[in-house]
């Protein structure tokens, strides 16, 4: 059995874990942007830039979430370099939880 989480990385360890139900698509991924990604990392460091960094999946780079991000003056996009998923941090911080 798989279970499908989203989640993020702080320096500290890890950050907030998100179960996904279903599907994961461009609109499921801009409601935990606006309703889990940001009001988390606002609690931990509310004034501070949120250095987002994402790969170049088709959820990450459609317009729907790029236009939400962009009205964030709070939310920085860190380059990520193209086709590099073993750059992803994911597996080895989860499994250590």
């Amino acid at each position: 059995m798989s279970v499908q989480c989203w989640g993020w990385i702080p320096p500290e360890g890890a950050g907030v874990f998100h179960r996904i139900e279903g599907h994961q698509d461009d609109l499921h991924y801009q409601h935990i942007l606006q309703n889990v990604t940001v009001p988390s990392v606002w609690i931990l460091y509310h004034e501070n830039i949120i250095h987002l960094d994402e790969d170049h999946t088709s959820i990450h780079d459609c317009r729907v979430v790029q236009e939400l991000l962009s009205r964030y003056a709070d939310v920085e996009l860190l380059p990520w370099a193209p086709r590099a998923p073993d750059m992803n941090p994911f597996e080895e911080t989860w499994s250590e939880v």
